[in-house]
């Protein structure tokens, strides 16, 4: 069973388990151990258990494509994998030991009792794949020592007891979930697990604060503009009394730390930054105020042990406001990029004139005359979308691979950083013009992670180009507009769809919309998904998971499916009704018990 609690006995009794288990089918110190798993306790259970046997553990999604699956275990070099039970059929590559880790007991280790070193601090506890210009991910290695100095950095920073509760939402491929796993129980807290079905859910997520009285949230900035909107819409909870909120991992929208304090007015709001290959975060910023002249929330200062620096092209720190390159030094630096020692000695470079291990981010920013960094952007094609970092060469490079594609470029479209989507723009060879964007999606879908697969393709002729023969790019976001615009509209037919594209307009502002078209080319963004859920379970009586937005992403396919899944909920004009008793309310009461499944946490108590 996932579902319940654990307290830190029953815990320590699973990860022996495990941990025994994987020494006696050969984990030795220093073996990386590939966690193949789709959420829920076991990830935290795999992650302290190959740590407990001497390995390090490298978290792989149970749903990335075959291709990518086999090529980051071969880059392991991996003898065993950790999984579930209901994984352990999929298509492995031979040689492998698979053991399901939610069949593992101390009654089927036996009376083993094998051998096991202590580990180093310098030893490797995890690596974590980023996203690679060239079209393969990078394995960042990180050691013990480095892990935790960031850990305890942030710790004392937020001053984390054992009476603090966290909500674990990063998927355990973001290096933000280190944190969360050994931030809260290195501290004597717990850690509360949101189902693995409903982890984007804010109504879920509700209900998860308000019944494990959870104080500290550490997502992406779009994780919390989804909760503050869909708490802004609704009654204010008096039970939810979050006393830590981490922002980190892309922009921080200029007006969200003032919405955070308005429902939290007792929580203290912390924007940090820095990078994987830095061990989760190197700086942070308390955010007690938002300054009327600001254009972004500061990135600010380094946090214990870490250094960061502004440098020019000749490696001189630039004076205050005058932009440059960031560079991270201090303990939180990563080994290196894994079996990939070109890319190691490209991007972990010296300081010029201290001759300090540094780590060239890529990214521009500025000192403040205050002492404080200013984030600048990138000086590259690398963004963040909702947190993960992505190279845009590896999407296009994936879209080259195809029989159909003579040009590809990808770009981050959207007019707020926070707030992007991915499009991809190709052209196509001579005789494979009927090809279609859902084939190349697919193709994408079959090598890529799901979230470096491009909401938007946009299929032309040829791609622009400047006078100097380079792409256009500005010329390719003008082509998405005009995309949008060129759209053959399909109006609705069956009162659903009437309704589902009602409660678009009005999120949008504008009605010349398809039910053919996918919300994303419309314009949505995932925040505005949330509205979306909101208006349309308001209007039709019927509760709408946000996953099902995102599967039925056109009017058709989701008028189709709540048509078919309207069984017992209540009629259109029923849902009607309801809402117009509910005006003078302005708001929907939230369910506290909503859902099929119990709620996950690891807990001290019993």
């Amino acid at each position: 069973d996932e579902f319940g609690q654990l307290s830190y006995l029953e815990m320590g009794q699973k990860v022996e388990a495990v941990a025994k288990s994987l020494i006696k089918n050969g984990c030795r110190k220093g073996h990386l151990i590939p966690v193949v798993t789709d959420g829920g306790r076991f990830e935290t259970i795999s992650a302290l258990a190959v740590i407990s046997a001497g390995g390090a553990y490298v978290h792989m999604e149970a749903n990335n494509p075959k291709k990518r699956l086999d090529y980051l275990i071969d880059q392991c070099r991996a003898k065993i994998v950790l999984t579930h039970k209901r994984h352990q059929n999929l298509n492995w590559p031979g040689g492998l030991k698979i053991l399901a880790i939610d069949e593992i007991s101390q009654e089927s280790c036996g009376d083993f009792d094998g051998q096991r070193r202590l580990v180093d601090s310098d030893d490797l506890a995890y690596v974590i794949h980023t996203s690679g210009s060239t079209g393969q991910p990078k394995g960042v290695m990180i050691r013990h020592f480095s892990a935790l100095n960031t850990i305890l950095a942030v710790n004392s920073l937020v001053d984390l007891s054992p009476n603090d509760r966290g909500l674990a939402l990063s998927r355990f491929t973001f290096d933000l979930s280190v944190w969360d796993i050994f931030g809260l129980l290195g501290s004597g807290g717990a850690l509360v697990i949101p189902s693995v079905l409903k982890r984007l859910e804010p109504s879920h997520w509700i209900s998860l604060l308000g019944e494990h009285k959870v104080t500290t949230w550490n997502t992406v900035p779009s994780l919390m503009q989804m909760l503050v909107d869909y708490l802004e819409r609704r009654e204010r909870l008096s039970d939810l009394s979050l006393k830590n909120v981490l922002l980190s991992g892309d922009w921080i929208p200029i007006n969200l730390p003032g919405r955070v304090s308005n429902l939290f007015p007792e929580a203290r709001i912390f924007s940090l930054g820095g990078a994987t290959e830095a061990s989760i975060w190197s700086n942070y910023h308390e955010v007690k105020e938002v300054k009327p002249e600001w254009k972004s929330i500061p990135y600010g200062r380094p946090l214990t042990n870490q250094s960061f620096f502004v440098l020019n092209n000749y490696g001189r720190d630039c004076p205050d406001y005058v932009p440059g390159q960031l560079h991270i030094g201090g303990l939180g630096l990563a080994k290196g990029y894994l079996n990939d020692p070109q890319k190691t000695a490209k991007s972990f470079v010296r300081h010029p004139q201290t001759g300090e291990d540094l780590y060239a981010t890529g990214d521009l920013g500025c000192y403040m005359a205050d002492g404080e960094i200013e984030f600048l952007g990138r000086r590259d094609q690398q963004v963040k979308i909702n947190g993960y970092r992505i190279e845009l060469g590896e999407i296009e490079s994936q879209l080259l691979e195809h029989s159909a594609v003579n040009q590809a470029l990808v770009l981050a479209a959207g007019e707020e950083k926070s707030n992007r989507v991915l499009a991809a723009f190709v052209s196509l060879k001579e005789g494979y013009e009927h090809q279609s964007k859902d084939d190349l999606l697919l193709w994408l879908n079959s090598t890529l992670p799901s979230y470096m697969a491009p909401q938007i393709i946009v299929i032309l002729p040829k791609l622009p180009l400047s006078a100097t023969g380079k792409v256009d790019r500005e010329a390719l976001k003008n082509s998405l507009n005009d995309f949008k615009s060129q759209k053959v509209i399909v109006g609705a037919e069956t009162q659903m769809e009437k309704t589902i594209a009602q409660v678009l307009s009005s999120v949008l502002g504008r009605d010349d919309l398809s039910v053919e078209s996918r919300f994303f080319e419309m314009g949505l963004s995932s925040l505005d998904l949330v509205a979306v859920q909101s208006q349309l379970e308001s209007q039709i009586g019927q509760s709408i998971p946000l996953i099902k937005l995102l599967e039925h992403a056109t009017i058709r396919s989701l008028g189709s499916y709540l048509a078919q899944n309207s069984q017992s909920a209540p009629s259109l004009e029923r849902g009607a009704n309801r809402a117009l008793r509910r005006q003078n309310r302005r708001v929907k009461p939230i369910d506290q018990n909503q859902g099929e499944e119990r709620e996950i946490s690891l807990s001290t108590e019993r």
